[in-house]
């Protein structure tokens, strides 16, 4: 069998950047795919992976899967096209192409235990969904504060602005707290300015996107809190990544993936919607010392090495080739 891997998926964001972590670190890949994005509609007839045969293996860091004749060893991070944004035609997708492919292939990669059960829900029986984990890059390690002491509470938001993001909560939040900046760093910079020019916050509100990881660094550096108030995260990759620098991560206490992968080091506020309530935790988490200093954060952080992730997927896979069969050895396996 031939291994053929994904390495389209690259890039700032979230499965970018488990793509681009994981795959350089495979031993297993023997072709990599090519042709247009893989988020793509047409991607499901990409002629390349049309071609493969029975003898061959694809392996993705994503979700995308497409016609062909080799099992398709796939990444589902999380379920939110279907629960969450239920984007047009998304549903169609995941019943008809994706959800085949994963029952095929007999096994399905995840990042995080909140995921495995949902998926495992979703797809049903005879389905190994293998929970790889996450990782956080080396250059995200706890570094001293780089704010400025008297330039008030500085508030950072990382991520793109979907609905399931609720940026609308942090927008909400600044407008009723005068003193404080925010920062943001998203993909969806254009919807973020738009959303703080309706807020009257664009005078104290400085939007970045595409950002490498020593400039991500700086940002988590020189602010104070992290916000994350998302109703739902396959694992939240930002959340790791302040924390692991040391600065705290105040997030909605029912967003399951933030609560499993966070544990005590984050700041969990319970109502979703309570602006007081989430001016009250940004204030606490600014004023709690820096997570650097914390016994519990070294063990934490050494947990999510990509090394250990990549090790993961690729010892999965040879198991797979090896055994030349698509039955799961246990269904539901973490």
């Amino acid at each position: 069998m031939t291994v053929w891997v994904d390495t389209r998926w690259g890039g700032n964001h979230g499965i970018g950047r488990f793509a681009r972590e994981v795959c350089r670190r495979l031993s297993v890949t023997e072709r990599t795919l090519t042709g247009r994005s893989p988020t793509s509609a047409l991607d499901v007839l990409n002629p390349q992976r049309l071609r493969l045969s029975r003898r061959d293996v694809l392996y993705s860091p994503g979700w995308n899967a497409g016609i062909t004749s080799c099992p398709q060893l796939l990444t589902i991070h999380d379920l939110m096209h279907l629960d969450v944004e239920r984007r047009r035609g998304m549903a169609s997708y995941y019943e008809r192409v994706v959800k085949p492919a994963v029952r095929r292939a007999g096994v399905v990669f995840t990042v995080s235990e909140q995921s495995r059960r949902e998926i495992l829900g979703w797809v049903g029986e005879g389905v190994e969904v293998c929970n790889v984990g996450n990782g956080v890059s080396g250059t995200f390690r706890p570094v001293p504060s780089r704010r400025d002491p008297d330039g008030g509470l500085v508030v950072l938001y990382v991520g793109n602005v979907r609905r399931h993001k609720r940026f609308d909560v942090v927008v909400r939040t600044l407008a009723e707290e005068p003193g404080a900046r925010l920062r943001v760093v998203s993909s969806g910079a254009d919807e973020a300015e738009a959303a703080v020019a309706r807020a009257g916050l664009l005078d104290r509100t400085v939007v970045l996107r595409d950002l490498t990881d020593a400039q991500l660094l700086d940002e988590y550096a020189r602010c104070d809190v992290l916000m994350m108030p998302s109703e739902v995260e396959g694992f939240g990759l930002p959340a790791a990544e302040a924390t692991a620098v040391g600065t705290p991560v105040v997030h909605w206490a029912g967003c399951g993936g933030l609560r499993e992968m966070l544990g005590p080091l984050g700041l969990p506020v319970d109502d979703l919607d309570d602006v007081d309530a989430w001016r009250r935790a940004l204030h606490a988490a600014a004023a709690t010392p820096r997570l650097d200093g914390r016994p519990d954060h070294p063990g934490w952080l050494a947990a999510l090495r990509w090394e250990s992730v990549a090790a993961r997927v690729d010892s999965r896979v040879r198991e797979y080739v090896a055994s030349g069969s698509r039955v799961p050895r246990t269904a539901g396996r973490s």
